[in-house]
């Protein structure tokens, strides 16, 4: 079964919310609004995945896009907003994980990955790697802390669906990597089985190192990204 993108349509002004999930976010937030570091950032664009969801060879799975001071400016510039908006609908590029983007370095998002991916970029060309990996966040919309993780499961944000479907194709594949960098209870209950992926070993820090990703890891990571396969 095919299962439309719904990033299509999202609305190109904010706030930044499917109209499938406007209910869903608008009821977390009417819950956590009174907390400042909880409540979703409707002035981001979502990144839900970062990178070709359907074909990179690693996935890494997390919880959900953070959020900073300079995040809302950011999205309003074409240079930045652009990359994020053809990431969103999966259009083709050079560097579909965009913070790797040479010309983006000055991002949030670039400014985020290149410190914690800098141990695989020291190893593998970061075109290739760009090409090859993808970020998954459980929920896709952005904001200062991770929270309401009961609250969600109670209430599903719709879009989740199709992230959710697009790991479990992922998993399904033997020639590619998924990842678990945080929240293994949530993604498991969302995915299914996850006893041949990778974990990371220190949620609390999502640098990927040897120490940090540990063996066999951290090796399953570099050589999917060396893999020929197209």
């Amino acid at each position: 079964m095919i299962i439309q993108n719904p990033w299509l349509d999202l609305p190109l002004t904010p706030p930044y919310v499917l109209p499938a999930d406007l209910q869903a976010v608008t009821g977390f937030n009417n819950k956590y609004g009174k907390n400042p570091r909880v409540v979703l950032q409707l002035e981001s664009l979502p990144e839900p995945f970062i990178g070709d969801i359907t074909n990179a060879k690693v996935l890494l799975l997390v919880a959900n896009p953070g959020h900073c001071d300079y995040d809302t400016s950011a999205h309003r510039e074409e240079i930045f907003r652009n990359p994020i908006l053809a990431n969103l609908r999966q259009e083709r590029r050079d560097y579909p994980f965009y913070p790797l983007d040479p010309a983006l370095k000055k991002s949030p998002a670039s400014y985020y990955w290149l410190q914690r991916l800098k141990y695989l970029l020291s190893a593998r060309d970061p075109k290739k790697v760009a090409q090859k990996l993808c970020v998954v966040e459980w929920h896709g919309y952005h904001s200062y802390n991770f929270h309401g993780i009961s609250w969600i499961k109670r209430n599903p944000i719709p879009s989740q669906a199709f992230t959710f479907a697009m790991v479990k194709k992922a998993l399904a594949d033997k020639n590619r990597l998924v990842v678990v960098m945080r929240n293994k209870g949530e993604w498991e209950a969302a995915v299914g089985d996850l006893s041949q992926c990778a974990f990371h070993g220190n949620p609390r820090n999502s640098t990927i190192t040897p120490a940090n990703t540990k063996s066999p890891a951290f090796e399953r990571i570099l050589a999917a990204l060396s893999s020929q396969e197209s």
